[in-house]
């Protein structure tokens, strides 16, 4: 998986087309640039008007996996797309066949961003 300098340039690049694929991962030790992609993103996909309605944020060790798939699969408010974040996907623990199994299929008025660390909660790199 690519997560360089070059990566990040396509992602702006392709961010500012308007063309905005339904899955979009964002991995490495970049935080803040992870960030400001998924800022960017979250400005092109939904605006800034309509964020509070069409904008969900979530936490990998947090998760109500259940309702964040609702959520995906749910039709915009006021707008066309909407955009689910999960930060610290790297912390599911055990909720992934949910996960993979809405990446399959995913609908296509969201986009889904999903930021990954590039350690566990104990600290250990992941592979990749």
């Amino acid at each position: 998986m690519k997560t360089g300098i070059a990566y990040y340039r396509k992602v702006f690049a392709e961010i500012g087309s308007g063309v905005h694929p339904p899955l979009y991962m964002l991995k490495g030790e970049e935080t803040f640039i992870m960030e400001e992609v998924a800022e960017k993103l979250a400005s092109a996909v939904v605006g800034e008007d309509a964020k509070s309605f069409n904008l969900d944020v979530e936490y990998g060790s947090e998760i109500d996996m259940e309702r964040f798939l609702a959520a995906a699969a749910s039709f915009p408010f006021l707008g066309d797309r909407r955009m689910l974040v999960l930060r610290e996907t790297e912390k599911l623990k055990g909720k992934w066949k949910q996960l993979l199994e809405y990446c399959a299929r995913p609908s296509p008025s969201t986009v889904m961003v999903f930021l990954v660390g590039t350690h566990d909660e104990t600290g250990r790199k992941l592979p990749g």
